[in-house]
């Protein structure tokens, strides 16, 4: 099958994969770009599919106030900083993220990033899809548009900085999905983002045992060779890449 990135042609390096965390039906194979790297599972979900997905099946429905707020750890200064990278949680976007910013989280989850950004002293608003968030962001006061950024209220050019911490992984078209989100940044603003690798260590040892294929959440997997495609596909310059080994 043809690359989504590159247009080169995938190959399945792994068949018969199945939602063994939540209970999803369904067998996904990934297939890999002989190319630049970048994978795809297959079948892929329709959008409407996806938001089934993540509503029905995500374990979000009996989160409260309370457990948000729990969830919510960032404390400004160079203690957490070094706490973070030691707990593996330095690849949480919204953690890099400086006062006085206007910051965009997309995939925002439960909200907790979101009042994190505020501890932050930057001003927070998200974008997620799964519904079972709504009441929880009514009673916090978070401003979370549930839907497509293509559709979000958020007018272009408003963004100093826009996160996806694990989100790139999600989307059906990263290419068109990484333009529509440039548009809400303002001129010199900065897109944060964190993914697997599919080239990691762990992805190597683990096989298909490895924690992050996911399937059917996860559809796109993506080496530094394919990230740096992206980049310059969407015409976007490339500052700085890391690795950091997670805490899972």
């Amino acid at each position: 099958m043809q690359c989504k990135l590159c247009a080169g042609e995938s190959r399945p390096i792994i068949t018969g994969l199945f939602d063994d965390r939540y209970g999803y039906p369904g067998s996904f194979d990934i297939y890999q770009c002989i190319t630049c790297g970048f994978a795809q599972s297959v079948p892929e979900l329709t959008p409407d599919e996806l938001s089934q997905l993540y509503t029905k099946y995500y374990p979000r429905k009996n989160i409260t106030v309370t457990s948000v707020q729990q969830a919510a750890t960032f404390r400004p200064g160079l203690i957490f900083t070094i706490q973070s990278w030691l707990q593996g949680t330095r690849n949480t976007c919204h953690y890099h993220v400086q006062p006085g910013q206007r910051v965009l989280d997309i995939g925002c989850g439960d909200g907790a990033s979101l009042l994190d950004i505020t501890k932050a002293g930057a001003e927070s608003y998200g974008t997620e899809y799964d519904k079972n968030v709504e009441p929880i962001a009514q009673e916090l006061g978070l401003r979370i548009f549930f839907g497509d950024l293509n559709n979000a209220p958020y007018t272009d050019q408003y963004f100093d900085v826009i996160t996806m911490s694990q989100l790139l992984e999600h989307v059906s078209d990263p290419i068109a999905f990484i333009r529509q989100a440039k548009q809400k940044l303002k001129p010199g603003g900065q897109i944060i983002l964190s993914f697997p690798n599919i080239n990691s260590f762990n992805r190597k040892r683990c096989g298909r045992r490895w924690i992050n294929w996911h399937v059917p959440y996860h559809i796109n997997f993506f080496t530094q060779k394919s990230i740096e495609l992206l980049a310059k596909t969407t015409d976007l310059e490339l500052s700085t890449v890391r690795t950091y080994t997670p805490n899972q």
